[in-house]
């Protein structure tokens, strides 16, 4: 690729536990070496030449989607690096006509001018902490050398045969079905799930999936919970059925499809998207993710180096240290809001993982599956029937439990003083109970947030200069319990920390006692009647306001109506709604500030 405009070069790189500089150089090394020698395989150029055409194939579906930016940027690359850019049609026209031209000499060729073992930068990037010894050149050296001179078999290309799906019950019916508003219809499979699908025609190459079931780690007791908590992610690296991680890679070349299993703390359930030619593809990884995860000690080990290697440079780094400190006070220190440690990795226990992940997904009649893209419901009615209908069903009720999780009361101070740069976080969370979740207090607090990051972006950063930046982060929840937290966040230079929170605790009051100005309720209301417009076009808003709806049994029309509420806004709702939720004596902060000071 191209790092500057006047230098190419080829690139290779690792990302490794810390101590492992010089091995991890070797492995890397090993490959390219394999490549240059022996050259790929033709199972492996096959796969890449479908997984190329796919991707013109997919752009040219969705060129009238095109971002704006990404022809803006077309331009830009045609006027200062002399880029031809023929347009999509013309790209696919080319790449049909050129790609069965293309050999596996030609392609081996150009791997081994790129893999030179001339004119090679070695780099490596290591934390600076006591206790870790970067590598010598000389170590490097040698393994440069020790590579050069072994003796490297060709790859063997396994792969397994067979379909992907190749054992399934029978499948079971749709037993009933209604027309609801809005364009989505209803199914209900002979298991119990329940299908919500909305055909559009938003984008041409895009179906999203989201499926959810209530449960999740909340019926773990605590032993339980800290020794499974990776489960999904060694299911991610395990495979399904017959096809471990990397032939299941290899089986999906080509396809557009992607699923993701997942458990969190009150549900358990899939999140996935595919093209419409690949919908087939999609229904069968639900089937085997929910009936054939596999038992892979390698896969338990990728999860520990992989989150070994993110967990050692994460405890490095002063943000980490503060948004640990904020999660645990809000808390109050809750035993299931734990950071993320290395030590929680020696924790997890490979068939306890298992046992609860199957034991999460052995019941699929509470299941709800929300479908939202370009599909044809007669297309997606076998798939549902013999994909999803067939799953296992026990009639078991499960009702997620409430683990207990409370924020403190009064106000809590703390600050963390960790790095040495001269730059300060800073973090106030208002919380408290509400009476009653309704989507008239959320809109409400969405409202006012919007109001007080436009006033406070005004007041800190274009009038005092004293911010990098400023967040407010409205939230209300259902449950286990009605709540509302609306954070306000900014960075700053240490010695103006305590003049800005005084300022913001200053805008506050201002809101509660004489109102917000007018002009920015008026941009409130224009932006969300911008954002309705964009919204009602995309996919992505339209699978979240579904799956809301048929998660809390809610009418899908008041979901929707969130626009409705926000250009409803006015002055005094907005001030009444500051007086009721930013309460000065009930928050939490937490400040970052450099080492060493007092």
């Amino acid at each position: 690729g191209g790092g500057f405009r006047s230098v190419d070069f080829a690139q290779m790189l690792a990302i490794i536990p810390e101590t492992n500089a010089v091995p991890a150089l070797a492995a890397l090394l090993t490959e390219a070496e394999r490549v240059r020698r022996h050259g790929f395989t033709p199972g492996e150029f096959d796969r890449q030449r479908a997984e190329v055409m796919r991707g013109y194939q997919r752009a040219l579906a969705e060129k009238d989607n095109t971002p704006s930016g990404r022809f803006a940027m077309t331009l830009v690359n045609q006027f200062l690096e002399g880029d031809v850019e023929p347009g999509i049609e013309r790209e696919v026209e080319i790449a049909r006509m050129v790609m069965p031209t293309i050999t596996l000499e030609e392609v081996n060729n150009v791997a081994e001018a790129l893999l030179q073992t001339s004119n090679r930068v070695v780099s490596v990037t290591l934390p600076e902490k006591d206790g870790l010894t970067p590598p010598t050149e000389a170590e490097l050296a040698a393994a440069l050398g020790e590579v050069a001179n072994m003796e490297i078999a060709p790859y063997e290309d396994a792969t397994t045969d067979g379909p992907l799906v190749s054992d399934l019950p029978p499948a079971g019916s749709i037993t009933s079905e209604t027309e609801m508003a809005h364009g989505v219809t209803k199914w209900t499979l002979s298991n119990g799930i329940q299908m919500l699908l909305k055909p559009t025609d938003f984008k041409a190459d895009e179906v999203m999936l989201t499926a959810f079931s209530p449960g999740g780690t909340s019926l773990l007791d605590l032993d339980t919970f800290r020794s499974t908590q990776f489960a999904t992610a060694i299911v991610g690296e395990g495979g399904v059925g017959e096809f471990d991680a990397v032939a299941l890679n290899k089986k999906l070349a080509g396809q557009v499809v992607r699923v993701s299993p997942f458990i969190s703390e009150r549900e358990e359930g899939f999140s996935g998207m595919a093209s419409p030619g690949d919908l087939e593809t999609l229904f069968q990884l639900v089937h085997l993710y929910a009936t054939a995860p596999r038992e892979d000690e390698a896969a338990l080990a990728t999860v520990r180096s992989q989150l070994g290697a993110f967990l050692g440079n994460r405890a490095a780094s002063p943000e980490a240290a503060f948004g640990d400190t904020l999660t645990v006070t809000l808390a109050q220190n809750h035993p299931r809001r734990q950071p993320l440690a290395l030590s929680m990795l020696n924790e997890q226990d490979l068939a306890t993982s298992l046992a609860v992940y199957r034991e999460r997904f052995a019941d699929l009649d509470d299941f709800t599956f929300v479908l939202v893209g370009n599909f044809d419901p007669a297309t997606v009615r076998p798939l549902a029937e013999t994909y999803l209908a067939s799953l296992p069903s026990l009639d078991r009720v499960d009702e997620p439990a409430d683990v207990g999780v409370r924020p403190p009361s009064g106000v809590v101070k703390k600050t963390v003083r960790r790095g040495v740069e001269p730059k300060a976080q800073v973090s106030l969370t208002f919380h408290g109970d509400l009476d009653s979740y309704s989507f008239e207090t959320e809109s409400q607090l969405q409202a006012l947030g919007e109001v007080l990051q436009t006033r406070l972006r005004e007041e800190l950063r274009e009038e005092r200069g004293g911010v990098y930046f400023v967040r407010v982060g409205p939230q209300s929840w259902r449950q286990p319990r009605p709540e509302y937290r609306f954070s306000i966040s900014f960075g700053t230079d240490p010695e103006r920390v305590d003049e800005l929170i005084g300022a913001v605790m200053e805008a506050i009051e201002e809101v509660k006692t004489e109102g917000p100005e007018m002009r920015h309720v008026e941009n409130v209301r224009e932006g969300a009647r911008r954002a309705d417009e964009t919204n009602r076009r995309e996919n992505r808003w339209w699978m979240r306001a579904i799956t809301e709806a048929a998660r809390y049994d809610a009418d899908l029309d008041d979901v929707l109506a969130d626009a409705e509420r926000m250009q409803a806004t006015t002055a005094e709702s907005i001030q009444q709604t500051a007086r009721r939720f930013l309460d000065t004596s009930q928050y939490v902060q937490v400040v970052l500030l450099p080492e060493g000071g007092e």
